[in-house]
């Protein structure tokens, strides 16, 4: 299916609407172009994120309910890694890398399993380096 005549491409590959334009059928017709068929979805399975305070990070997501994995490849850095409904959570600390820099990160986790506890709701945390933490508690 042709995209409508007024989109474009932005040089990746991702349509740019121009304003009016139907959304949906150009979504429709970039998935189509694209090799998307069938509905077919992306799922995310890997978030990294470098820090300055790797202890301190530790620490903080370990109180949300993350139960991390001191890990190590080859003579890579020591690092931690948790596994969250498929999802490869990794804190590297920032040696190689740059530190990872504005992020916002969002969390459901039952009210048991946060330290320090909180109420049931909607709870938005700074982590030690900064970054904006949603955190629903059920």
């Amino acid at each position: 299916m042709p995209r409508p005549p007024s989109s474009t491409e932005d040089g990746r590959g991702f349509a740019v609407l121009s304003s009016g334009e139907d959304a949906e059928a150009v979504m429709r017709a970039s998935s189509s172009a694209h090799g998307h068929q069938g509905g077919a979805t992306i799922h995310a399975n890997l978030i990294v994120i470098y820090t300055d305070q790797l202890d301190a990070c530790h620490v903080f997501y370990s109180g949300l309910g993350l139960t991390f994995t001191p890990e190590q490849h080859g003579t890579g850095p020591e690092h931690y890694a948790a596994t969250l409904d498929g999802i490869v959570f990794e804190l590297y600390p920032a040696t190689s890398r740059p530190a990872t820099g504005s992020l916002r990160l969002g969390f459901t986790a039952p009210a048991g399993g946060v330290a320090p506890p909180l109420a049931p709701g909607r709870h938005v945390l700074v982590d030690p380096d900064g970054r904006t933490v949603d955190l629903c508690v059920t």
